[in-house]
């Protein structure tokens, strides 16, 4: 199993000692950075689940600096952030900080490491039911383009491919064409065993469209089942199509 990291900034030894005491060695890897350039020089972890920060830092004059550092990060821009204040809560900085969204919480390093370490559970256990989420979510889309037994794409898949390439198209102003299955390949194509050949062959339906054509998917489908049915129906075996705006 892959270790999530826990990363700490500037955060007082006694301090960093007893907090790493709090988190499961076998999940998590602790890590203490003395300043915040020694920070950014080793954000290529590969899994950071959250970051404390000291407020008062040997290499900056406030902790906000680095915030905003990190949060221009993308594999930092979503991870929890929690402040530990040097002695009692500097209510100004905590509320310009949270109204800012840059960080997630502001603690005083007067309460006990029990506090903080349960402080920083609730924003890991959000992140685990996050993770869960994304990784269902991911999924279940699989499952909705692909065929249960071929584990092929499904027409649900292709229907989300051409909307984009028709948004690409419409965006970078370029033609692009359409058309369904392979003649030559499937022609030639033993879908049999050794000697006992078995052969098939394709009718395709064909499309050309213009960035200049008003298009969507089922306008698309419905022209070019058109080329594919008058390709069944004038022969077999063979392409039939054109310009979308000629033939839709």
């Amino acid at each position: 199993m892959i270790k999530k990291t826990i990363i700490g900034v500037g955060i007082p030894q006694s301090i960093s000692d007893e907090l790493k005491l709090h988190f499961t060695p076998e999940i998590f890897e602790f890590l203490n950075f003395p300043s915040a350039q020694e920070l950014l020089t080793n954000l290529k972890k590969p899994k950071i689940s959250l970051i404390f920060i000291y407020n008062v830092l040997p290499d900056l004059k406030n902790c906000q600096e680095l915030c905003i550092a990190l949060r221009a990060e993308p594999n930092i821009e979503t991870v929890p952030i929690i402040i530990i204040s040097h002695g009692k809560e500097n209510k100004e900085e905590k509320i310009t900080m949270l109204r800012s969204g840059l960080i997630d919480s502001y603690v005083s390093s007067l309460g006990t490491t029990e506090e903080l370490a349960a402080y920083a559970n609730v924003f890991l256990q959000r992140s685990a039911l996050e993770e869960e989420l994304e990784i269902k979510n991911a999924l279940l889309n699989n499952l909705s383009i692909t065929d249960e037994l071929t584990k092929l794409f499904n027409r649900r898949y292709l229907i989300q491919r051409l909307d984009e390439e028709l948004n690409k198209e419409k965006r970078y102003n370029y033609p692009h064409t359409v058309l369904l299955r392979l003649i030559k390949k499937v022609e030639e194509y033993n879908f049999g065993f050794h000697e006992n050949l078995l052969k098939f062959t394709i009718s395709i339906g064909l499309l050309t469209v213009d960035n200049k054509d008003d298009t969507n998917v089922d306008s698309l489908f419905r022209a070019l089942d058109k080329q594919l049915y008058e390709a069944k129906n004038s022969g077999r075996n063979k392409i039939c199509g054109g310009l979308y705006k000629n033939l839709h």
